[in-house]
């Protein structure tokens, strides 16, 4: 029972291994930039001012709120994600001599990724406090959601990264693919416009013969993700009860899957980096 338990049950050295790991993440990450972790502020700030010229002056697509506001819950979220499903490819690649000299749980590496990454993004919801206070937006109770969403974009984020840090042992191709994957991804869900139907919808008046569409776009679970932190920064409400409960399991099924996965390969890594 006791080697059962310690299987599943990190030691003080595995915990100490997942923080070094994420530490030299985040350094090398910023490793001789003059700015270092102002970055993290720096980068979704110029993305947003240029979405916002482009989406709301040029193509004006109207939102209930300020578009920087309304884009920065989203995007936030959405570069968390996109940033570790591109590091994860590369985090065994990148430790290839440590792996063949060192035994040490591989898992860690795609672990410490997403941890890096989620550190940067709480770094940015400093952006979106700034914005949310600029605008004179309140925050009210259902800030309380953010813990929810936050757990489910994590796991269904962890699961990702296990199964695009696996594939990139073996096919190097993953990460031009991914990057398309990633570009087709992100104009898929809500970043950019509105979907709640209660607000201005890019959904709402669709054509009766295009209904279908609806149920089949909400079957993309990032979209649900994605508007998990609108339901928590802008909307004021609670969203369905079944809707969080099934993105949950949708995130920790992927976590699971993706760790089975990983472990399944992971013995053949040293011999094919």
């Amino acid at each position: 029972m006791q080697s059962v338990t310690r299987r599943f049950i990190p030691d003080r050295n595995t915990w100490e291994l997942l923080g070094n790991f994420t530490a030299r993440n985040l350094k090398l990450k910023y490793q001789a930039s003059v700015l270092g972790f102002l970055w993290s502020l720096i980068t979704p700030l110029m993305q947003m001012l240029i979405y916002t010229v482009v989406f709301s002056v040029i193509i004006r697509v109207k939102v209930d709120w300020p578009f920087a506001v309304f884009l920065l819950t989203a995007q936030l979220p959405w570069i968390f994600f996109s940033s570790s499903l591109m590091m994860g490819a590369s985090s065994i690649i990148e430790h290839g001599n440590l792996i063949k000299k060192v035994s040490f749980n591989r898992s860690l590496l795609p672990i410490a990724t997403v941890c890096s990454n989620l550190i940067n993004f709480g770094i940015t919801l400093v952006v979106l406090a700034g914005f949310l206070a600029c605008y004179k937006i309140p925050v009210s109770s259902h800030i309380i959601l953010l813990i929810p969403a936050l757990v489910i974009l994590a796991l269904f984020t962890l699961g990702l990264t296990f199964i695009t840090a696996a594939l990139a042992v073996f096919f190097r191709d993953i990460f031009h693919i991914l990057e398309v994957i990633l570009l087709v991804w992100f104009w898929s869900v809500p970043v950019v416009y509105p979907i709640h139907p209660d607000h201005l919808s890019l959904l709402n008046g669709l054509p009766e013969k295009w209904e279908w569409f609806r149920s089949v776009y909400r079957l993309n679970p990032m979209v649900d993700m994605l508007e998990m932190f609108r339901y928590t920064f802008l909307y004021h409400e609670w969203p369905p009860p079944t809707m969080i409960l099934s993105l949950f399991l949708v995130a920790l099924l992927t976590a699971v899957a993706g760790f089975w996965i990983f472990r399944k390969v992971s013995p053949n890594f040293a011999r094919e980096i």
